[in-house]
């Protein structure tokens, strides 16, 4: 099988043309200005970036394909590689910097909020009895932020993914930049940093509940033994998107 660099889209390796976005196979886009190149152009031949040359720290949020891995997060964001099997994204949803709160929002919208309740929840008939089926798992869904707002392969983490960052990472309570959170190292000597708050995970829980979890002294907040509960879907929480570490081609 191939996969697709520019989309991720799986195909045979019979195929030419990825029958998602295209593109011919082992295509790859340029990391500067997101045009569709070939893969072994070493100068982009819209843009006349060198393929070869490191990339400098100013240009590390250039402008991305959205097919492609990045899709269109905005500058400054990155994919960071913990060893797991997602990359957490390196700030919040609405935000440019790690110690940033970012946007706020109920559960499977996707427009910011200050309020909401029952009567305006965009996902129910009127009351907590009418939420509306949206499936088992909203992750790269319509009604998943990351995936709207950021396109690309971004999504909202599940369940698993934040239980998989607490138990191989050592997550430990810290300040940075005089806001307080939690910073999570890897083995592999990378972190993340996710300030105090609370967070939604892409699962439903119930008919009018979904998973979240908790960022605040406690580190992350533990009910049962879990870093994973669930509330109502119209309290209003920032979103830590993540996204799939095979979707990267080899110039990330």
């Amino acid at each position: 099988m191939n996969i697709c660099r520019v989309c991720g889209h799986y195909f045979s390796d019979s195929v030419h043309i990825c029958p998602n976005c295209s593109n011919p196979a082992g295509s790859v886009f340029c990391y500067k200005c997101g045009a569709i190149i070939r893969e072994t152009d070493n100068y982009c031949p819209n843009c006349v970036d060198d393929r070869s040359r490191p990339f400098r720290p100013y240009e590390r949020g250039a402008k991305r394909n959205p097919f492609g891995p990045l899709g269109v997060a905005p500058d400054g964001v990155d994919a960071i590689d913990l060893g797991l099997s997602f990359r957490w994204a390196s700030c919040n949803v609405g935000a440019n910097r790690p110690e940033e709160s970012g946007r706020m929002y109920a559960w499977g919208e996707t427009e910011e909020r200050t309020s909401c309740d029952w009567s305006n929840y965009s996902r129910c008939g009127g009351s907590k009895e009418t939420c509306y089926d949206l499936g088992r798992d909203i992750a790269g869904t319509e009604y998943d932020v990351a995936r709207v707002k950021w396109a690309g392969k971004w999504q909202i983490p599940s369940c698993q993914q934040i239980r998989e960052l607490k138990d191989r990472c050592t997550c430990e309570r810290v300040s940075f930049n005089s806001i307080k959170g939690v910073r999570c190292f890897a083995t592999n000597n990378n972190s993340i940093f996710i300030p105090d708050g609370t967070y939604w995970l892409s699962e439903p829980d119930h008919t009018n509940c979904a998973h979240f979890f908790t960022i605040d002294e406690k580190g992350f907040d533990i009910i049962q033994g879990a870093v994973v509960v669930h509330t109502f879907r119209i309290g209003l929480k920032q979103i830590r998107p993540v996204i799939d570490s095979l979707s990267f081609s080899r110039i990330y």
